[in-house]
C-alpha cells in the first residue's frame, strides 16, 4: 500500500534505446536525454514482472431452445417480425479479467536515488543487442540482462539472481507497475 513516502519518490527515467560496451552503458532516456555510465558506477539493478489485470467486455451468445424460438415466432411473426430477427439477439457484453503482463528492469546508478526503467513494452533493445535482438520485447529485456550480467554481478538483486539460476517462471510478480516501484524504490534504500 502507498504511504506518505510513496507520494515523494522519485519517478524512473525511461529509457528508450541505448548500447553497451565492455566500459560503459550509453542511455538515451524518451525525454531525449542522452547519458553514459561506467559499469563500475552502477549500484543495484531490480527486476519483475508486473501483471496488471483489466475489464474487457466478451462476447458470449445466448443459446436458444427450439421451443422457446417456436413460441417466440407465433407471436412475432404476425407483429411484422421474423424468426431470424429472434435468433440472432445476443446478451449484453460480459466483463472479464484478462492479465496484462510486462517486465520492467530498474538500474540505479550512485548518488542518485531515480533508477533507470526498462520496459519489455517501450524500450528498443534491438539497439543494444543488435543481431542477437528478437521480436519480442520480452524476450530482448531478458537477453539484454543476460548479456550485462557479467558486468554488474555484485550488485545484481536476488530477483536478477534468480531469473540468471532459474528462468523467467521465478522472477518475482506485481499486481502493477506501482508496486513495483515502489518495491525497488525500498530495496534500493536498503543498499
Amino acid at each position: 500500500m502507498p504511504n506518505e513516502d510513496h507520494l515523494a519518490a522519485p519517478l524512473p527515467k525511461k529509457v528508450r534505446q541505448g548500447s553497451l560496451s565492455e566500459t560503459e552503458l550509453s542511455l538515451e532516456t524518451v525525454l531525449e536525454e542522452k547519458i553514459t555510465v561506467k559499469w563500475e558506477d552502477f549500484i543495484l539493478f531490480f527486476l519483475g514482472k508486473v501483471e496488471e489485470k483489466s475489464s474487457r467486455p466478451q462476447e458470449k451468445t445466448k443459446e436458444r431452445h427450439i421451443d422457446v424460438i417456436r413460441l417466440a415466432a407465433d407471436v412475432a411473426v404476425p407483429l411484422g417480425g421474423s424468426v431470424y430477427d429472434l435468433v440472432k439477439k445476443k446478451e449484453p457484453p460480459m466483463q472479464m479479467q484478462k492479465p496484462n503482463s510486462f517486465y520492467l528492469f530498474d538500474l540505479y546508478v550512485k548518488d542518485n536515488s531515480q533508477p533507470f526503467r526498462f520496459d519489455s513494452i517501450g524500450t528498443n533493445f534491438k539497439k543494444f543487442l543488435g543481431e542477437e535482438a528478437g521480436y519480442s520485447g520480452e524476450i530482448n529485456l531478458l537477453k539484454f540482462i543476460k548479456k550485462i550480467s557479467p558486468y554488474t554481478l555484485k550488485i545484481q538483486d536476488k530477483s536478477v539472481v534468480i531469473f540468471l539460476e532459474k528462468g523467467k517462471n521465478f522472477i518475482p510478480v506485481y499486481p502493477s507497475r506501482d508496486e513495483f516501484t515502489w518495491t525497488s524504490l525500498k530495496r534500493r534504500r536498503n543498499t
